[in-house]
């Protein structure tokens, strides 16, 4: 117990103490798909790649059809993250 207090102090002097945080990963996309003469294309399979990492590694990713108006909808994602503040000069 005291070593896991000793730890916490060290990180909250040097300013990085990592703490969760429940945030919107994805937020809520609506598209339609449509063929040369924009005329709506049902049943069309539409893969949202979502990427939440600035090194481009793949997060999510969903696949569905569109509905017979040609649109796809994929609902928002949130997700518990362990972040880390930094405060430096």
């Amino acid at each position: 117990m005291a070593r896991g207090l000793a730890f916490l102090l060290i990180l909250a002097l040097g300013g990085c103490l990592p703490y969760p945080s429940y945030r919107k990963a994805r937020p809520e996309v609506s598209l339609t798909i449509r063929d040369a003469r924009r005329r709506p294309i049902p049943g069309a399979r539409v893969t949202l790649i979502s990427t939440t990492h600035p090194d481009g590694l793949v997060s999510s990713r969903d696949t569905t059809e569109t509905a017979a108006d040609g649109t796809a909808r994929f609902a928002s994602r949130r997700e518990l993250r362990i972040e880390v503040l930094l405060l430096y000069r």
